[in-house]
């Protein structure tokens, strides 16, 4: 037996931890609907009198509050005396307009997974399921039961009113437009780009634009799905078959091949299924066109490849001199990597796809012209080869030169400065000291005149001799050749 001040003391604390937990229960916990409901001050009689609901109504539901009891005044109010029958106050349900759907669409139910945008019903009124991702994930619980819970306007819209059964081949439009026809199912096994059209249970949803358009082809983004808003775009509503679209009057460009090198504003196509292609450009940036021959069209990354459109017909060729210009006559030398080669020299460079005809290019001034001497890594149509070539036209192949032999020239070569003709000596390294700006030298027939200030510094230095260092077109300009110029004597008439 307890010491009476002892049991006392258990009593009020028990009660505390009871009444602590019923606290906290109310203030962390969804409430159910009941609970919800016993929210609001309630009336009860006993023969006694008539008592209310307190604004704690925690307490309401537990013994140790009976209005009777000794804790009477936390949870329920004395009235006063009573007689008679209380009149019973009827609650009409509230009406709603009537969705825009015909029909009512499936019941909700407790544990469904309802996917963004889903519509369900309860006691004759249509909700939504919100579209914000990961919210759309409380729509099955039952803490948020739409319409019937503390928090179901978090996760649910109200749409309207509705009756009777949703037909079957009626979609669940959730308030989207009419879009006509359906139009082709959706196959994960398809391959999608930007603005394609597909029809998933009555919905039509297009493909998004780039870089969302990524997502089209993958599984985890399937429209409708828990990622579909990533990917797709819901257009509307459908019904029938789509009227089928007039055929595509752009023809087929080659079909893209990874092992080709391809170069600014080349046209590929990519087979999209057994009916379609897609037609893809090379950007026109001589930069950017470089990812053309590194990455395959509609590759994540987007370097490189633009969509254009889709094509049919027969794939063609497409033909890389169509918009050069033809440089008439024989082809220059071909390019040599172990050659040296000055500012606006010509080369060509042989056509895999059309032996007939070569590209032709020329060496950019200088600075840049001092890559067209740099081997391999920077040849003509390599991937730094515009950094010091640029592509001039086209020339035949099959036309060829008449090669004569010259002699060497012999004896002294002149050049004319006015009316004085002026003897051009040949470059020596013995003479550096004395060259300046203008000075002319030769080099066998050809004759070579010293820049400008500063470049003319470079004309005293060895390592800058005509012909024969790679940096030498900075200090020297070929003038031309050497030409025997005949002294005329004047005669006065007497």
């Amino acid at each position: 037996m307890c010491v009476p001040l002892s049991c006392r003391w258990f009593y009020i604390t028990a009660s505390l931890r009871m009444r602590l937990a019923v606290f906290l229960r109310g203030l962390l916990v969804a409430p159910t609907t009941k609970e919800a409901k016993s929210r609001s001050p309630k009336r009860l009689t006993l023969p006694l009198g008539a008592f209310r609901a307190t604004a704690f109504t925690p307490h309401v539901a537990l013994p140790l509050y009976d209005p009777v009891g000794a804790t009477t005044s936390s949870a329920w109010k004395d009235l006063g005396a009573c007689n008679g029958t209380a009149v019973t106050t009827t609650t009409t349900a509230p009406t709603y307009a009537a969705w825009t759907g015909v029909g009512c669409p499936s019941e909700w139910a407790e544990g469904t997974e309802y996917q963004p945008g889903a519509v369900a019903a309860l006691a004759g009124v249509v909700y939504k399921c919100s579209t914000v991702q990961f919210i759309n994930a409380w729509c099955g619980n039952p803490g948020y039961k739409p319409g019937d819970s503390l928090y179901w306007d978090i996760a649910w819209t109200r749409l309207g009113s509705c009756s009777g059964t949703m037909s079957s081949t009626t979609p669940d439009h959730s308030g989207l437009p009419d879009a006509g026809g359906c139009p082709n199912e959706y196959d994960p096994s398809a391959m999608y780009v930007e603005g394609d059209s597909v029809a998933v249970g009555g919905i039509v949803l297009k493909c998004r634009s780039w870089p969302n358009s990524l997502y089209c082809n993958l599984v985890a983004f399937e429209p409708l799905g828990q990622y579909s808003e990533m990917a797709w775009t819901k257009v509307g509503y459908c019904s029938g078959t789509i009227a089928p679209s007039p055929p595509s009057n752009v023809t087929c460009p080659e079909e893209y091949k990874a092992a080709s090198q391809y170069r600014a504003n080349d046209k590929v196509s990519v087979l999209l299924d057994a009916d379609r292609a897609a037609v893809y450009q090379c950007s026109a940036d001589s930069h950017f066109a470089e990812f053309c021959s590194l990455f395959e069209p509609g590759h994540w990354s987007n370097l490189g490849w633009s969509f254009v459109s889709e094509c049919n017909g027969t794939i063609v060729p497409t033909d890389p001199f169509a918009n050069l210009e033809e440089i008439v006559g024989a082809c220059p030398s071909v390019y040599d990597a172990n050659e040296k080669y000055e500012a606006k020299d010509f080369v060509s460079v042989a056509s895999l796809g059309a032996p007939e005809k070569s590209f032709v290019y020329q060496c950019k001034p200088w600075p840049y012209g001092a890559y067209c001497s740099s081997g391999e890594n920077f040849a003509p149509a390599s991937n730094n080869g515009e950094l010091g070539w640029t592509l001039k036209g086209w020339c035949d192949a099959t036309v060829t030169t008449t090669t004569t032999t010259t002699t060497p020239w012999v004896g002294t070569c002149e050049w004319l400065n006015g009316t004085t003709p002026v003897t051009v000596n040949s470059w020596s390294a013995s003479a550096l000291s004395t060259y300046s700006a203008g000075t002319r030298v030769r080099v066998a027939d050809k004759v070579y005149k010293c820049k400008e200030w500063p470049f003319y510094l470079w004309c005293r230095s060895s390592a800058y001799e005509p012909e024969t260092s790679q940096y030498w077109g900075d200090a020297w300009s070929y003038t031309g050749k050497c030409t025997a110029v005949a002294t005329t004597t004047t005669t006065v008439a007497p």
